[in-house]
């Protein structure tokens, strides 16, 4: 195990974009206030495989939107103010449920353990699947046309917000809350 992690390791640091690239989902379905779409970066969990992201839109977006990501372990409704608080000053806003977390969370957890563990390797599956998925939000916004996208990010969510916004020149505004540093 430890000469795989070296060579994935040295693999990632050659080509961090191929690492981090993903393809666009094929379909996303805005149900209410829900934007449903599947995972460019499948796990072995079905429930993990369904992405769903809380849509709060301004009332006057005027071009302007971010994606809102919750800290680990965070639930249903938490983060929820902050996304329609945000919408309320203008910025549509997009509460992306992050991998393991609340309607993606395997039946058998009662925490978002996948997410984050000591095994390395589901760590970062979990980690590159956040990314995608926060790129394919990006690719939702776009398409609804919106030109100005920021993102939102809370402990693992500011992880994740930091390397999707490394890899995703069109993520133009950052801010990170109780920042993730590892």
């Amino acid at each position: 195990p430890e000469q795989y992690f070296r060579d994935l390791n040295a693999t990632i640091l050659a080509d961090p974009e191929a690492f981090f690239s993903y393809e666009k989902p094929a379909e996303f379905r805005l149900e209410g206030e829900w934007l449903r779409f599947r995972t460019p970066l499948g796990s072995p969990h079905p429930s993990n495989n369904l992405v769903h992201a809380l849509w709060c839109p301004a009332e006057k977006p005027k071009g302007k939107a971010v994606v809102v990501l919750p800290h680990w372990n965070s639930a249903l409704p938490q983060h929820v103010g902050l996304a329609k608080g945000i919408a309320k000053f203008g910025i549509s806003a997009l509460r992306l449920s992050l991998p393991y977390h609340d309607y993606r969370m395997p039946a058998e957890l009662h925490r978002a353990d996948y997410a984050v563990s000591s095994n390395v390797g589901r760590t970062l599956d979990a980690t590159r699947q956040a990314v995608a998925d926060i790129r394919a939000c990006v690719d939702w916004l776009i398409e609804q046309g919106y030109t100005e996208i920021g993102i939102v990010g809370t402990s693992l969510g500011s992880c994740y917000a930091f390397l999707a916004s490394t890899f995703d020149p069109r993520i133009k505004v950052n801010v990170y809350n109780h920042c993730s540093s590892y």
